[in-house]
């Protein structure tokens, strides 16, 4: 028999979880902005050798925190990858205000 008291104590834990990782995730995506301004068209925006050393680090700190590594590094190796994507559009951004994403309010 399942404990409905139970399951709803763990759906609000694992929602309250997941507004402190929202949270984080905000703030990882104002860093990737501020890298964008700072790069501009300088530099590539893909730097592989960082992304392997980021994905090793994932992989480890998973482990260290008990986080199984096959949970942790395809979700870290998806959020680089729309964090590229993201500072693409940044980077249009600047050359064409209509190009935002989404990501900024239009009356920024």
């Amino acid at each position: 028999m399942i404990d409905h008291r139970r399951l709803e104590d763990l759906r609000a834990q694992l929602d309250g979880v997941d507004g402190r990782m929202l949270e984080l995730m905000a703030a990882r995506q104002r860093l990737v902005e501020a890298v964008a301004e700072v790069k501009g068209r300088h530099a590539p925006l893909r730097d592989r050798e960082r992304e392997q050393a980021i994905l090793a680090r994932i992989r480890a700190a998973a482990l260290d925190a008990g986080l199984s590594p096959k949970i942790a590094v395809p979700v870290w190796r998806r959020l680089l990858e729309v964090s590229v994507e993201h500072e693409r559009r940044v980077l249009e951004q600047v050359e064409d205000p209509g190009a935002c994403c989404g990501c900024r309010d239009p009356g920024d």
